[in-house]
Parts: C-alpha cells; sequence; structure tokens
C-alpha cells in the first residue's frame, strides 16, 4: 500500500517529531511511504491507499491542494491540532488585519490567503490523531491499528461516529488571577499534564471527538475549582489560551502619572529578566528606572512561623494546595511573606501573589519582561539594586510537588515538623514559577546560573 504525508499551514512538529515513528511502523507493516519531501520523496502519485495531513488549509491553493487529495486518496488521516482544530494558524482570527498587512510592508502576499480552518472543515476526514504534537506512544498504537486494518481490508473503527467539523461551542473559564479563552485552546494537553503533575487535577478533557475540550469539572470559575492558581498551565500553554490576568495597562498608566512609583522585585525575576535579554542585572534595574520607576529595590521573601504553625506558605498557591489538598493540617499553616505595600509594583515569579495583593501591583516576570521591550538597553545607565540590609532567618525548604506532596503526607500520618519549614510547589522552586517566561532549555540553564550569582551577592550583603 502507498502512503502520502503532506503539509499545510503549520510549524510542520508533527511531522519532524513522528517521522522515524512513520518511516518504523510501515516498513513493519510492508507499507511504501510514497510522498513525503522530508526525506527525499517529492513525486507524488496519482493514486493512494492513505494520506496523512498535517496543518491547517491557510490559502486557495491549499484548499485546491486538500480536495485534489481527497479525490485522490482511499483514507485520510487528519494529525495533529492544527488539521482537527485550526491549531496556531487558526489563531490568525485573534490578529489585527492592519497589524497583520504592515507584516508585509503593504505588499500583495504571494498567495490569496482564506479564513483558516482546519482540513476537517474541507474534506471527509477517515481517522485523527490529535496532539500538538501528538504524544508518541498513542500516536504510534493509533497508527499501527490504522494501516495494519486499511492494509488488511478490514479498517480500524475509532468507536465513535464521524462528525461534520464543529467548535461553536468552548469553555471560557474565568478566574480572579487565571483564565482559559477556549477558543483559542487547541487541546495539546499541555496545560492538563502539568496540572496532573502538580498533583491538582483542576482542569481535564471534557466531550469527545472534534467537541473535545479542556475545562474545569463543570465548568466552574478557577477560584471555585480545585485550582491552586499556582500558573503552570499557562506557563506551558502554547497559544495564550491560558493566561494570567494582566495587570501591565495599569502599571503603565501608573507610571505615566507624576506620582512616585518604587519596583521592588525577586531575585528569580531579576535573573530570568537578565538571562532572557540576555544582559547584566544593572542593565535590567537601569531599564526599570528609565520606564519611569523611581527605585529599583531587591524583595526577598521573609517567611515567618511560629512553634504551633510550622508549614510556610511561600504562596497563595502553597496555601491553597495544603488546604484543598491536606485539610487537616491547615492548622499547622502559617501565612505567607507579607508582599510590599504602599505605592510599589512587585516583579515575581509567583503568579500567585496577584491573589495575594491589598496594596500595590503584582506583575509577573513575563509581564516585567514586556513593560521594558521598548527600552534600547544599549541606552540605558547600569544600576545596582538596592538590596535588603539582611536576610531573614534560616528555615527548612521542600519544593517541587512531589517533594511537596510526599512531606505533607508524612505529616499527615504524624510526622513530627523540627522546623518551620517553606513549602514550594512548583518545581525545583520560585525559579520554575508559574510567572516566569515560556519554557527554553536554554533559557533556563541560564536562568538558574543567574539566580545562584544574585543569591551569592545576596547572602555577601546578609
Amino acid at each position: 500500500m502507498r502512503i502520502g504525508i503532506y503539509s499545510f499551514g503549520g510549524c510542520e512538529g508533527c511531522r519532524y517529531w513522528l517521522i522515524d515513528s512513520l518511516l518504523r511502523i510501515c516498513g513493519e507493516l510492508g507499507a511504501e511511504i510514497a510522498y513525503e519531501p522530508l526525506i527525499g520523496l517529492s513525486k507524488e502519485s496519482p493514486e493512494y491507499d492513505a494520506v496523512v495531513i498535517e496543518g491547517a488549509v491557510c490559502t486557495e491553493e491549499d484548499l485546491e491542494k486538500i480536495r485534489g487529495l481527497r479525490s485522490r486518496a482511499k483514507y485520510v488521516i487528519a494529525l495533529g491540532s492544527c488539521a482537527l482544530l485550526g491549531g496556531v494558524p487558526g489563531n490568525k482570527r485573534f490578529a489585527d488585519q492592519h497589524a497583520v498587512e504592515r507584516v508585509y510592508l503593504g505588499k500583495p502576499l504571494p498567495k490569496k490567503p482564506l479564513d483558516v480552518k482546519p482540513a476537517i472543515a474541507h474534506v471527509r476526514v477517515d481517522y485523527w490523531i490529535r496532539g500538538c504534537p501528538p504524544n508518541r506512544e498513542n500516536f504510534e498504537k493509533v497508527f499501527r491499528a490504522i494501516i495494519s486494518g486499511i492494509a488488511s481490508g478490514e479498517p480500524f473503527k475509532l468507536h465513535e461516529r464521524r462528525i461534520e467539523f464543529c467548535r461553536d461551542e468552548f469553555a471560557k473559564i474565568e478566574g480572579s488571577v487565571l483564565r482559559l479563552d477556549g477558543d483559542k485552546c487547541i487541546v495539546c494537553g499541555r496545560c492538563v499534564g502539568v496540572c496532573e503533575k502538580m498533583g491538582v487535577y483542576a482542569i481535564d478533557f471534557a466531550y469527545r471527538s472534534v467537541s473535545t475540550m479542556v475545562t474545569t469539572p463543570f465548568e466552574l470559575p478557577f477560584d471555585e475549582s480545585a485550582c491552586v492558581l499556582c500558573g503552570q498551565c499557562a506557563l506551558v500553554c502554547p497559544v495564550g489560551a491560558m493566561r494570567e490576568r494582566s495587570d501591565l495597562e495599569k502599571v503603565q498608566r501608573m507610571l505615566a502619572k507624576p506620582t512616585a512609583l518604587k519596583a521592588y522585585i525577586e531575585p528569580e525575576s531579576l535573573a530570568a529578566m537578565s538571562s532572557y535579554f540576555n544582559r547584566e542585572v544593572e542593565v535590567i534595574v537601569g531599564a526599570l528606572l528609565a520606564r519611569g520607576f523611581e527605585s529599583v529595590a531587591m524583595y526577598v521573601p521573609e517567611p515567618r512561623a511560629d512553634a504551633d504553625k510550622p508549614l510556610i506558605p511561600m504562596s497563595e498557591a502553597e496555601r491553597r494546595f495544603v488546604n484543598l489538598l491536606h485539610p487537616g493540617l491547615a492548622e499547622k499553616l502559617s501565612d505567607p511573606p507579607a508582599l510590599p505595600i504602599g505605592s510599589s509594583v512587585l516583579i515575581t515569579p509567583c503568579l500567585a501573589k496577584k491573589a495575594q495583593a491589598r496594596e500595590g501591583v503584582v506583575l509577573t516576570t513575563r509581564e516585567a519582561i514586556k513593560l521594558i521591550s521598548s527600552v534600547d538597553l544599549d541606552e540605558v545607565d547600569e544600576v545596582s539594586p538596592i538590596t535588603p540590609a539582611k536576610m531573614g532567618g534560616a528555615y527548612g525548604e521542600v519544593h517541587g510537588p512531589d517533594a511537596v506532596i510526599r512531606f505533607l503526607d508524612e505529616c499527615a500520618e504524624g510526622l513530627s515538623v523540627r522546623e518551620p519549614t517553606v513549602l514550594k510547589i512548583c518545581p525545583g522552586g520560585c525559579i520554575r514559577g508559574g510567572g516566569q517566561p515560556y519554557y527554553s532549555e536554554d533559557l533556563y540553564r541560564r536562568m538558574s546560573k543567574a539566580a545562584a550569582k544574585i543569591s551569592s551577592a545576596l547572602m555577601a550583603v546578609g
């Protein structure tokens, strides 16, 4: 049997991620990949037993091509979120048309664009494999069943009725800190996976087939669900469907007024911004002053606890985590470290601290990066941040969801807490907080080194 693999509008990540699996499975089953330019097979066949479609239909040329493939193929397989739901290209509908035109400097586009839609909106699709990219193990299991079924003359059935494309309904979940715009969601599952790893299970998939969506149970607002507001879901979302409440415009309005405004920045945020722009921390401080802040001071949270309340939540996230998952330990919880007060802005890696703010404004590191993105960093004066005169007391620390869950389980079983212990539920601690820049392995490696350097400097001051 002959198989063609075609790509339309998208990043082609599914093909690159799965090409070795495609080759291996086809080789094992005696199927021939007749067309796949990635491996040098660029001569099309007049007919195919099966065609794998990746990407969304974005142009009139795409539309003509996919209709032709449908007529030449016995079976069509939609691979990935772009082919199934429109994916990242489908988010073009949220873009300002004039902004899009400016990208091309007024020049006519070589291909006439369409309203971006998934492949299944235009042609009948026999099989679909969701994901962005699909989970390799699940893909291999399903793809093997599909190809072996076609080859044997007994096509594999997905056990779901084939229905027409629909995305008329989608979840829109509100919250004081987190929000989900389901219309942007590509159902990649990253947020569901990280919520599961956090041990929270506040969001999951609902419904079936192309109507599958990510939502909270019964579409409850985040604040009323099991969500602990850690923000890890927003950190991994590739399309901004899951996002934090933005206070950036509020801060910009405050900076435009003559009133003096102080900035406090946590070490992990300063390390992240320094690494993101690949500049020394003094340049980042200078950029914040150039944006209009009166002063920039380092904010080092000072945990406080007593003998009766030895569990110290680093933020509202840890407090909610204990109250929701181990309510019997709530009486042993102290309060999270106090935030700066007065006319101030706190820049933090912790999204949950937005829920704690009673005075001042809280910006995540991501928001602060946007705030200084318009500053010419080559022109700012390098300034050292104001550092605290002393460090807080020494406490034990448990960080990461697995370690915190294990520690709380032991406490619930009667473990005596010998010293006050700070709880940090984000993986690796605050350096991987939910308000940090979107993940990049190289960026986070540099962030860790920068954070260690800043910590050493603070210890020297203390």
